[in-house]
């Protein structure tokens, strides 16, 4: 079972002001300065943080670590800062509107910047692949060598999740005090699992007979961060897979290889760290549709025709 943290009454240092929830830094007598981040109520944004903090473990994504967390009877989790030793984090938008005029990024909340291409993004990686190295605790001994190729494991990691907040804030770069950019492990995963939805919808889901709302066509309709490129298309996010299938044009060998290691996934493995999120924090009817949901999706990618 997960231990849940206590964070000292007064240890706020400052508030957050990125995204919409309430957050503040404070410094972690064992993990150092670290962001407490409360989940909304009557949602499952707090353990849908954990458990797709271990999923990205047992895939091999490079992850923020995320601890199930109190304070001052709110209920949240806390998650260490990325930016140590001098470094800093560079979030996607910045990086974009330095590229792009109609980047506006300070106009349009995320989820609206229709701005934030997927091809603009995959571009980036692929002109600065010498320059922007991938996560420093990747292995460079596997057959994944550029900040592209982790970044289509993340494209691939939310597609499985169902993560629909890879917003242009939500992915970023990591300069460090000697100017070396490396990509930030992927973070922020809370918008993922459908852990909005009430366990009297999940048991509808899981058990009609109408197909349209079966969790089977409820997994089809998450969207990613993403918009597409290509002229004459519509300014509507991508699907999650859909974005996974066209990132693989940019790299093929690394679509290939996420793949593989989705395909070798233990759902054993899967049902433990499930199960391991403390009783009143996440329902048995959570459980169960969350591992389905993980089943169905593990199967659309597997399934998908990479470009």
């Amino acid at each position: 079972m997960y231990p849940i943290m206590s964070v000292p009454d007064g240890a706020a240092i400052n508030t957050e002001p990125l995204g919409t929830k309430y957050k503040f830094w404070y410094q972690d007598t064992n993990l150092g300065l670290c962001l407490f981040k409360e989940g909304r109520p009557n949602t499952g944004e707090n353990w849908a943080e954990k458990v797709t903090s271990h999923l990205a473990e047992i895939l091999g994504i490079p992850h923020a670590q995320y601890e199930l967390a109190t304070y001052e009877q709110r209920r949240g989790v806390i998650t260490p800062t990325l930016a140590t030793f001098g470094s800093r984090i560079i979030h996607g938008n910045e990086i974009l509107a330095a590229l792009a005029h109609d980047a506006h990024t300070e106009e349009l909340r995320p989820y609206r910047n229709t701005s934030h291409k997927l091809q603009r993004v995959l571009a980036y990686f692929k002109q600065t692949q010498d320059s922007v190295a991938p996560p420093a605790e990747w292995d460079a001994s596997k057959d994944i060598h550029t900040a592209l190729d982790v970044f289509i494991g993340y494209i691939m990691f939310d597609a499985w999740i169902g993560n629909q907040d890879r917003h242009d804030q939500n992915w970023a770069l990591i300069r460090k005090s000697n100017g070396l950019l490396s990509l930030s492990p992927s973070y922020d995963h809370g918008s993922s699992l459908a852990r909005n939805l009430m366990d009297s919808e999940r048991e509808k889901r899981l058990t009609t007979s109408d197909k349209g709302y079966h969790i089977s066509t409820f997994a089809t309709k998450a969207k990613s961060g993403f918009f597409p490129h290509e002229e004459g298309e519509k300014s509507v996010a991508l699907g999650t897979v859909e974005a996974y299938r066209r990132a693989s044009a940019r790299s093929t060998g690394a679509a290939e290889w996420w793949k593989n290691r989705l395909a070798s996934v233990d759902f054993d493995d899967v049902a433990r760290v499930i199960n391991d999120v403390p009783d009143d924090w996440m329902s048995e009817k959570s459980r169960e549709f969350t591992l389905q949901l993980l089943k169905i999706n593990q199967e659309r990618i597997l399934n998908a025709k990479l470009s």
